[in-house]
């Protein structure tokens, strides 16, 4: 009796997409990466119920042309790169050509795109990956807006792996502020259960530390210390023009957990332990045992030095050279604290109690509560949204202005 049997392709497709999309952010991820790669200079991320009902993701980049909207549900199609030694002079967060595959296959899309060279949109239907259900001409913006239905409809035994509303919400807001610190010439808006209000906003300036601002509070904003220069050149005969820039905070603002070490490699959010204890090597002895602080550090190298085929979600990443990575990232951390005012004068220190004193009258006063933290802040916002009314997104956001991105799909 044979044991061995070549599994059927929808099969094979929803084992691959499962290495892409595990969860509602998987999917706000590559989508927003896609609207990145695209030239985008404006993104809105809408969500219902934490991503439970839907994921709406809207762009005004280049859109794709009639003719390759069926092309970009194919596995492995990508505009991206043509061969494999594209990779040692990779430009784009993309590359694999999985990620609406793998969207497509456990869930119900619409696409709605325009290409920047066509005088007419494309819209079109899919289901499962596989089933072609419609496809028109349509008349819309420049740009390209994909919603995506009832995730998991194909796969029951995923569905009960999404957790609650807040739960899901607060995952997607973690992938949406991972882009926002890093593109801040980029603005980016995240909407929940057809809200008029965003619950995030950024304003698209080309600023960091604004970007952090409208990420994360003024209060974070005000103990960080822009990242310098290392004081003498990294000894490296393999690395030429390695650069290390963003911001790290001073050693009293800490957390017990790694969640805002924000980690950067030619703009791609990446998960490096190398780069973590590079981090925390570079404070010395200023940080406790068990606390880690506020980070965004930014590396740039030549792509060649670095390989980011390692997993399909593209957050692993190893380097040719680490030694040398790890001394840039050290020298770059250290000199920047050397250098800084880490002692407060008495007036600044009463000056901050005051601005803290009102802000927190503010939170109270905005979430009906005592003075809370921003994150605790946003808890309460989210637990708001299971209890108020749903109002309608006004008519000039559901039909596009001059100032705001058309969010709706084209009917």
């Amino acid at each position: 009796m044979r044991g061995i049997f070549v599994l059927e392709e929808q099969t094979i497709s929803k084992i691959a997409a499962g290495e892409v999309v595990d969860r509602p952010a998987s999917v706000v991820k590559e989508l927003i990466e896609n609207s990145i790669d695209a030239g985008c200079r404006r993104v809105a991320v809408e969500i219902g119920k934490g991503g439970r009902d839907y994921i709406r993701v809207t762009d005004d980049g280049c859109g794709i042309s009639e003719e390759d909207v069926e092309t970009a549900f194919e596995k492995h199609a990508t505009s991206k790169i043509t061969r494999i030694e594209d990779l040692a002079a990779l430009q784009t967060l993309g590359f694999r050509g999985e990620a609406l595959p793998s969207i497509a296959a456990v869930s119900r899309i619409e696409l709605s795109t325009r290409h920047e060279s066509e005088g007419f949109g494309t819209y079109m239907r899919v289901e499962g990956g596989v089933e072609l259900k419609e496809r028109r001409r349509i008349t819309r913006a420049v740009g390209t807006t994909i919603e995506v239905k009832s995730l998991f409809y194909n796969l029951p035994a995923r569905i009960g792996t999404i957790k609650s509303e807040s739960t899901e919400l607060r995952h997607i807001m973690d992938v949406c502020i991972n882009y926002v610190v890093i593109y801040p010439e980029i603005k980016f808006e995240l909407f929940h259960d057809e809200k008029e209000k965003p619950i995030m906003s950024t304003l698209g300036n080309g600023e960091m530390l604004d970007a952090i601002v409208n990420a994360y509070g003024s209060s974070i904003a005000r103990e960080l210390i822009e990242l310098n220069e290392p004081d003498s050149p990294v000894a490296s005969s393999h690395i030429v023009g390695i650069q290390v820039g963003g911001y790290i905070s001073k050693p009293a603002l800490v957390y017990g957990t790694k969640r805002h070490l924000h980690t950067y490699v030619n703009r791609r959010f990446v998960r490096s332990e190398l780069m973590n204890k590079a981090i925390r090597r570079g404070y010395g002895t200023l940080l406790a045992k068990y606390t880690h602080p506020f980070v965004v550090v930014a590396l740039y190298i030549e792509p060649g030095e670095i390989n980011v085929n390692i997993h399909p979600k593209k957050h692993e990443i190893s380097f040719y050279h680490p030694t040398e990575v790890f001394h840039a990232i050290v020298e770059s951390v250290s000199a920047t604290l050397r250098h800084a005012d880490l002692i407060p004068e008495v007036g600044d220190v009463e000056k901050e109690k005051t601005r803290e004193a009102t802000a927190g009258a503010e939170r109270a006063k905005l979430f009906g509560g005592p003075d809370v933290g921003r994150w605790e802040a946003i808890e309460a916002l989210q637990t708001s949204f299971q209890t108020e009314g749903t109002p309608e997104i006004s008519e000039s956001r559901a039909e596009g202005d001059s100032g705001s991105l058309d969010i709706r799909p084209a009917p």
